[in-house]
């Protein structure tokens, strides 16, 4: 559906999305049939670090870590494995992105505007396969999923910045 989509994009800039959008009714019906992840059910082969300056314990108890495959895909595996276990819905979630930003294409220009951005570039770098998903298509895919969603980065490149995790994080919040 996606690469048919790119396919009808590049000679047609208001290409149908009928078909993505009737996709994404039964994707989210699957969504909504299956259990969450969930500080008891969550993967337990994720293992934060403790040697950092915040509460591994809080952290551990108010989130769920996941590991996913590394190749491009990784945040839409991430909410694979959260709303259904395993990977199985990755490109699933590729369409639902695809579909929030047509859908919700003011805001998702407004985002571009603001991070100097194209919304052509990133309408087709939400639908092509293996591209990783930054800020535009973390909105996206939290008004497709009705959820917010938090994204925690290690800084590999700022020995300062080891990791971006608030230091006042509790199991309260």
């Amino acid at each position: 559906i996606l690469d048919h989509f790119l396919l009808l994009l590049e000679f047609d800039k208001t290409a149908e999305t009928t078909q993505i959008s009737n996709q994404t009714r039964i994707i989210d019906d699957i969504i909504e049939k299956s259990p969450f992840i969930t500080v008891h059910n969550k993967d337990r082969s994720v293992k934060i670090r403790p040697k950092i300056e915040y509460s591994v314990e809080a952290f551990d108890a108010l989130y769920a870590p996941t590991h996913t495959t590394g190749d491009g895909n990784c945040l839409y595996s991430s909410l694979s494995i959260i709303e259904i276990g395993p990977e199985e819905l990755t490109h699933s979630m590729r369409l639902l992105a695809v579909n929030a930003v047509i859908n919700n294409s003011n805001h998702s220009k407004t985002i571009c505007r603001l991070l100097n951005y194209s919304f052509e570039e990133q309408l087709k770098r939400t639908a092509t396969n293996e591209q990783w998903g930054g800020e535009v298509q973390i909105h996206a895919l939290s008004i497709a999923l009705r959820q917010p969603i938090y994204s925690y980065v290690e800084f590999l490149d700022n020995p300062k910045r080891v990791h971006y995790i608030p230091s006042n994080i509790s199991t309260q919040d």
